[in-house]
């Protein structure tokens, strides 16, 4: 297994120093994420691919019902059953908490937002949520103007897990 990348929540092992425990201290709000292929983390994620649409997932080691999903592109009408799709697959294998970085995404069509709207209503169903974060302002506007939840977006990965505590 690849080293995780710490994000707030800092991985710390064995006997800390006084400084450490300080730093520990202040850095009990970081995680830590691992980056692996999407196919150790979802198997058969990447069995399909879209030009238009890229994704790049990575665990939370704190927690094995969260996931991030970094989407890289645009989601619209063409690209929207591989969409879908992965999310499933993600979904499928024990993923209910999904957090979506929207930092490379550069467009979503209403049929984008009404998939994320559905999807969020399957994940409450079963117990889970969804939130964005990283949300360029153009697509901000379109979230909001087709009745997506200002709650379900955040600024950065802190607030998004933190949205599920």
């Amino acid at each position: 297994m690849p080293a995780p990348h710490c994000r707030p929540r800092g991985f710390f092992c064995g006997k800390l120093s006084i400084a450490e425990k300080r730093i520990d201290k202040l850095c009990q709000n970081w995680y830590c994420l691992i980056t692996m292929a999407n196919d150790d983390i979802v198997p058969g994620f990447d069995g399909e691919k879209h030009d238009s649409l890229g994704f790049i997932l990575q665990k939370i080691v704190e927690n094995d019902k969260y996931l991030v999903l970094s989407l890289v592109g645009y989601i619209d009408a063409c690209n929207l059953d591989y969409f879908n799709k992965c999310v499933q697959k993600a979904i499928e294998a024990g993923f209910v908490k999904l957090i979506f970085q929207c930092k490379e995404l550069v467009f979503i069509s209403s049929d984008g937002v009404s998939s994320f709207s559905c999807l969020l209503k399957q994940l409450k169903s079963m117990g889970g949520d969804m939130v964005l974060f990283d949300v360029k302002a153009e697509i901000f506007e379109i979230l909001l103007l087709m009745g997506f939840s200002k709650d379900n977006i955040k600024d950065n990965l802190n607030d998004s897990i933190s949205f599920f505590h």
